[in-house]
């Protein structure tokens, strides 16, 4: 079985509520389907507060599924495969 790859990345938008100078990361568990899309998204560690900033990012992402490749027949199919993921939050300079 082969690794998922990101090919489609969108920035999480940091909450003007949250900003405050420095670097944050959430980690997320999520299923990568095999429509390439993700499913299942949950919070597993950082800022439980960018949690939700974290999400909606991460539901507009899109990967290539893991591929599974059959000893019979040689093909490679796609599967679904269960990924964390760590989403990164930098505060915007203050202009």
């Amino acid at each position: 079985m082969s690794s998922v790859r990101l090919i489609h990345h969108v920035q999480p938008e940091y909450p003007l509520e949250l900003r405050h100078p420095g670097y944050q990361e959430v980690r997320s568990r999520c299923m990568v389907l095999k429509d390439l899309t993700v499913a299942g998204i949950t919070h597993g560690g950082g800022a439980a507060a960018l949690f939700p900033s974290a999400k909606a990012a991460v539901e507009r992402w899109r990967y290539e599924p893991p591929r599974l490749s059959s000893p019979y027949t040689g093909r490679a199919e796609s599967i679904g495969n269960i990924n964390i993921v760590l989403v990164s939050f930098n505060a915007p300079t203050a202009p």
